[in-house]
């Protein structure tokens, strides 16, 4: 991929799918995903393209991954997948076309081989989970996806957050690790409980929905029970494992010994906040909070909506940045103070802050994927 082939129109298109391709892959250098990421911002029709393609990304790699694989069918279901594409494209109006057609002979030859593999390994009766490996989902900022697991738990991604598994999954046990935010919908199995691995809990359920909440920048990990129950365990330094049951419309709140610590209403968050800056995080007490709430505003985002219920800017900066896929720099520290109403489903990021500004006067300037906000 060299970077000449920018300034040639024909082979743009297939520049950008080997780009998407080698970011899906995980094999982009920081050069090239600045020039992707720049090209996703130039134009809402390229985010959309993208999105489709990681779509039929994971589905591919799910599909794949089912550890009772028969390749007929799951080459079936793939192509299935890529007619479903193509027609779409093919109505009028279809802007990526092109695109898609080129990306598509690309997950093709993915799929083949892939297939190839698995039937290599099938004859030689290597099923081995360390010659399987992990299964990694990644959902950039600014993006959001649903996928379905092996076993059928539904799962929705948020921006900038990633699942791992193993590609033994449901065969011995249920398990996934998290980092960022996650939407779980368990298909009910008693006898392989599932389990969220985040830095410092589990979430334990047998079949249920919940949202956990777990970005590594972040001070607190929160968990939220929409329906059923789940076991929240947590290993503390003396090795003795706490356990809290959740019921329905139940949030709880793990405070860690780092990470950014917002000033929320919650009162008992707020009296574990450090007084200084110094020594804060070494002085902060690890502990777990349970409150009864309202899901609706916390597990809005998978429906693609965002509701503020009166916090604070500094809290809600951070999930603005991931949901648009921008830096907020704030100029003056009262306006972290200022606290917002609201909800956005489809509004663009200066109809965001336009909207915000009815509510507290201030100044913004948007440079490239920058935004200054003064008062």
């Amino acid at each position: 991929m060299e970077t000449e082939h920018m300034n040639n129109k024909e082979h743009i298109p297939e520049y950008y799918n080997n780009l998407i391709v080698s970011y899906f892959s995980s094999k982009l250098n920081e050069e090239e995903k600045a020039t992707l990421m720049k090209w996703l911002h130039e134009d809402k029709a390229h985010k959309r393209y993208f999105d489709e393609c990681h779509e039929l990304w994971l589905a591919g790699q799910l599909d794949w991954a089912e550890i009772n694989f028969n390749a007929h069918d799951g080459f079936s279901r793939f192509k299935k997948k890529i007619e479903d594409i193509e027609e779409e494209n093919e109505e009028p109006g279809g802007l990526y076309r092109q695109f898609s057609l080129s990306f598509l002979k690309i997950a093709a030859i993915a799929v083949i081989a892939f297939v190839t593999g698995i039937l290599a390994w099938s004859l030689l009766g290597k099923n081995d989970s360390a010659i399987l490996g992990m299964q990694d989902i990644s959902v950039p900022a600014g993006s959001k996806t649903r996928v379905t697991l092996p076993d059928g738990t539904i799962v929705w991604l948020n921006s900038a957050s990633k699942l791992t598994y193993a590609n033994d999954y449901n065969q011995n046990n249920r398990t996934v690790k998290l980092v960022g935010e996650g939407y779980f919908k368990v298909a009910k199995n008693p006898d392989k409980p599932f389990i969220v691995n985040t830095s410092n809990i589990t979430v334990q359920a047998l079949g249920t929905e919940f949202n956990v909440k777990s970005y590594p920048e972040e001070g607190i990990i929160e968990t939220t029970l929409v329906e059923g129950s789940v076991k929240v365990n947590k290993v503390n330094e003396t090795a003795k494992e706490q356990n809290i049951i959740l019921k329905p419309n139940e949030k709880l709140t793990f405070i860690k010994k780092t990470g950014k610590l917002f000033v929320a209403s919650d009162s008992l968050i707020a009296e574990n906040t450090p007084k200084t800056q110094s020594d804060g995080e070494s002085r902060r007490k690890e502990q777990m909070i349970v409150r009864t709430i309202d899901p609706l505003p916390l597990v809005a985002w998978k429906e693609d909506k965002l509701i503020f219920t009166g916090e604070r800017f500094e809290e809600i900066k951070p999930r603005l940045e991931r949901w648009y896929d921008v830096t907020i720099q704030v100029a003056d520290p009262e306006i972290l103070t200022y606290r917002f109403k609201g909800s956005f489903e489809k509004e663009t990021l200066e109809q965001a802050l336009e909207a915000l500004q009815l509510a507290s006067h201030f100044n913004y300037k948007v440079k490239k994927n920058v935004i200054v906000i003064s008062k």
